[in-house]
């Protein structure tokens, strides 16, 4: 029985999924710039520097208006987050931060190609 649910899971999972064209590369670069930042961010925020100085970080005007939301954003993500004591716990909410980004970056662009279709 638990193995024909898996089974229906798995199917349902990769035809519902089968059809989605795939991402570009162009988008692919895009959520890895994105990754890049948060992983700089949360290091920085492990590192501890004030929250105040990282929005500074986000709002300089040499970014792009829609950059500088964006890196609002992960500022108040990282600050969501606890500020860890050992190196392994910093670096791995580093990494776990890096991936979540990562992983929000495709979401949104999957999400938004699949609204335009």
């Amino acid at each position: 029985m638990l193995k024909r649910c898996v089974m229906a899971f798995t199917a349902a999972l990769v035809f519902s999924t089968g059809h989605a064209a795939p991402l570009s590369a162009e988008s692919l670069e895009e959520c890895k710039g994105i990754s890049k930042i948060a992983r700089s961010l949360m290091k920085l925020r492990q590192d501890g520097v004030p929250m105040s100085e990282l929005m500074e970080f986000a709002t300089a005007e040499k970014y792009p208006y829609y950059l500088q939301g964006l890196f609002q954003i992960l500022v108040e993500l990282a600050f969501e987050r606890p500020q860890y004591a050992t190196e392994e716990a910093r670096s791995r909410s580093v990494s776990e931060f890096d991936a979540f980004a990562y992983k929000g970056c495709l979401k949104n662009i999957k999400e938004g190609t699949a609204a335009s279709e």
